[in-house]
This record gives C-alpha cells, sequence and structure tokens, in this order.
C-alpha cells in the first residue's frame, strides 16, 4: 500500500507535514554505513512533550515516544545523528492557557513558547486537530518552525504522531532540509514506504545547521540515568533514551 505524505510550501520558516496511511518501516538510505563511520557522531538533546487527553491519559506513552526515536534514530544514522530523548513531559494544555484541540495557525506559536527550550530541540504531541477553524484542513499534520526564527518546535497532531517517518521528516526541516523529489527520499513531499533516505549533501546540511542554530542541544558525554521529576499535573523524566508512508507540507 502506498503511504501518501505531501509536503508543499507556504512560509520561508514553516514546515507542514500531512499523514494519509500507516507508519512504515525505515529503509537503507543513499548514505551507507562506511560514510556514516566517517563522521563524527552527533548526538542531539531532544524533549518531548505529550498533551494529556481530557480523561486524563497522555496522547503518546513515554515507552511509545522512545520506540518512536529509536526508529528515526535508524533513519538518522547514515549520518551519524542520533537524537537523545533527555526530557519527556505530560501536559494539560488547559493549565497552560492552550486547548487539547488547537484549530487555528496563530495557537501554534503559543503552544512552541510554553515548552521552547533553547538548549533542546523540541516537539509537542497534540490531541486531534478541529479543522473547523483551517488547522489541518489542507491535509497537514505537522508544522516545524525551521532555523532563523523563534519559538523553535514541532507541532504534531496526535492522531498521526506515532509515525516515525512524520518525525523524522519534520526534524529533517528543524535541521534546514527542504523538500526534495527523489520518490526514495525522506524530505520527498510526498513519503513513500521508501522514502527514508538521506544523502551526504543533506546530512552535511543538517550537521552544519547544528552547530550554527543548535549548538546548545548538542551533547557528548553519556546521558546519566533516568531521574523522574513531578510537575503539576505533567511528570518530566530526564535522562538516558534507548536508541517509520506520510504526506508532508513544508511552506518555503
Amino acid at each position: 500500500m502506498k503511504l501518501q505524505f505531501r509536503s508543499l510550501g507556504i512560509a520561508a520558516l514553516w514546515s507542514a507535514a500531512f499523514l494519509h496511511a500507516a507508519p512504515a518501516q525505515p529503509a537503507e538510505g543513499p548514505l551507507g554505513r562506511p560514510e556514516a563511520a566517517r563522521l563524527k557522531p552527533m548526538i542531539l538533546a531532544l524533549k518531548y512533550v505529550s498533551y494529556r487527553e481530557p480523561g486524563g491519559s497522555p496522547v503518546l506513552q513515554e515507552a511509545e515516544t522512545r520506540a518512536l526515536v529509536s526508529a528515526v534514530n535508524a533513519i538518522y544514522s547514515r549520518c551519524s545523528i542520533e537524537f537523545r530523548l533527555e526530557q519527556f513531559q505530560t501536559a494539560v494544555p488547559r493549565e497552560s492557557g492552550l486547548v487539547y484541540q488547537p484549530s487555528r495557525m496563530v495557537e501554534l506559536d503559543p503552544i512552541r513558547s510554553r515548552f521552547e527550550d533553547p538548549t533542546r530541540l523540541v516537539v509537542i504531541t497534540t490531541g486531534p486537530w478541529n479543522r473547523d477553524g483551517g488547522l489541518g484542513k489542507d491535509g497537514a499534520n505537522a508544522w516545524t518552525m525551521m532555523p532563523g526564527d523563534r519559538p523553535a518546535g514541532t507541532v504534531l497532531e496526535g492522531t498521526f504522531a506515532r509515525n516515525a517517518n512524520l518525525l523524522a521528516h519534520e526534524l529533517g526541516h528543524y535541521l534546514n532540509l527542504d523538500h526534495r523529489h527523489e520518490r526514495d527520499n525522506l524530505m520527498n513531499p510526498v513519503i513513500y514506504r521508501d522514502s527514508t533516505g538521506i544523502d551526504p549533501l543533506q546530512c552535511e546540511r543538517m550537521r552544519t545547521a547544528a552547530l550554527a542554530w543548535r549548538s546548545e542541544a548538542i551533547r557528548n558525554a553519556t546521558p546519566e540515568a533516568p531521574t523522574l521529576v513531578q510537575t503539576g499535573s505533567g511528570a518530566v523524566r530526564a535522562g538516558q533514551a534507548p536508541q517509520a508512508e506520510l504526506r508532508a507540507r513544508s511552506p518555503r
């Protein structure tokens, strides 16, 4: 079955994603292990925020998030880039003046602002989007602020948050990747089952962007054992993380 995940452009510093099918497994890309072996490993700290549903359960559980990040790392290993889940946090949106089901684009920046962290890449999973206000009406399931503007962060619609290809695509935008039109490339506006490839120039661009814009999120030391910190109605876990076709849109 073909997985449709299209990404189109709208604004220079934004990226959006559309998901139209089930998750796919990562495939080998054009940059093989010998090339990756020559690159110095780059570890990027990740903060993942999962909204709590009205009933109290997180949209995404911590174990699911760690499995998701592991699948993303399998794709990015060809660039010798690893995302390390340093902080997992659940949040009750109304306690921060936010809504569980955002409906308009203007609601995304306040979400990013609330959870922004200059020392980590930030991903926030909300509830299902209310398309009556226009958000996601064009098929978008995720929006990412690209380097050069703030507040930084990726906002994912919870309905599709378990798709690792979607997260991998958005993290590519986070690290300054534009769309590509090769069928097997991760940044193809339409992501097929085999659209997980990353070429050497893309690897170089992401690593350069991380050094230029996300340097405070780069980690070299081995993380400590996880510790759990209670924060009001939510919980934050900091520590080591264990080591995903769609439609995506990116306004540029």
